[in-house]
C-alpha cells in the first residue's frame, strides 16, 4: 500500500518507536475522577445531591445518576 517492502516499514517503525496512540480524552460532559471522588466524600458525609451539585458546578440530576449508577447511598 505504501509502495515499500513490508520489512522496510516494520524496521522503520521498530527504529522510531512504533505508532503512537493518542490518549483517550473524555468529554467535558463526563464527570472527572476528582468529581467522582468529591461525590463519594459528599455521600459519606450525608450531603444532599443538590448541595454537591452546587459545589461542583453540575446539575443535581447528574449527581443523582452517578449515585444511582454506583449502587445508591446504601452502598
Amino acid at each position: 500500500m505504501l509502495g515499500a517492502p513490508t520489512h522496510h516499514v516494520r524496521r522503520h517503525l521498530a527504529q522510531t518507536g512504533g505508532i503512537r496512540h493518542q490518549s483517550p480524552r473524555r468529554s467535558a460532559k463526563h464527570l472527572s475522577c476528582a468529581e467522582r471522588e468529591e461525590i463519594s466524600h459528599g455521600m459519606a458525609a450525608g450531603e444532599s445531591a443538590r448541595s454537591m451539585a452546587r459545589r461542583l458546578g453540575r446539575a443535581a440530576p447528574t449527581i443523582s445518576r452517578e449515585t444511582a449508577r454506583n449502587g445508591g447511598r446504601d452502598t
